[in-house]
């Protein structure tokens, strides 16, 4: 797991230079559907063709969990503390043989 930024000003100078956000990769945004915050937070990165992937907080879903698989996706960016997605959610992604960066 790679922590972005312990806050969201310096998640948005840190988001663009991570190397998983890199063309070529098979990157994924997961977010928590149940607080609608965090996933517009990061809409404009999705409108640039970053999937963006809502789950519950505390578990993956089958419907995200397809949607990774399905997708052919290598690394996923969770956005949110643990009380939004919860290590549980982290953990079933990196199951998958899916890097996460939070």
């Amino acid at each position: 797991m790679v922590n972005v930024a312990a806050d969201f000003y310096a998640f948005n100078d840190n988001l663009v230079q991570l190397e998983f956000l890199q063309p070529g990769k098979r990157t994924a945004i997961i977010a928590t559907g149940s607080s609608f915050a965090d996933a517009l937070a990061v809409g404009p990165v999705a409108y640039d063709g970053i999937p963006l992937i809502l789950t519950d907080g505390t578990t993956l879903s089958a419907d995200a969990k397809g949607a990774l698989t399905d997708n052919d996706i290598t690394q996923v960016i969770i956005i949110g503390g643990t009380a939004a997605v919860s290590d549980a959610v982290k953990t079933s992604i990196e199951a998958l043989g899916i890097f996460t960066g939070r």
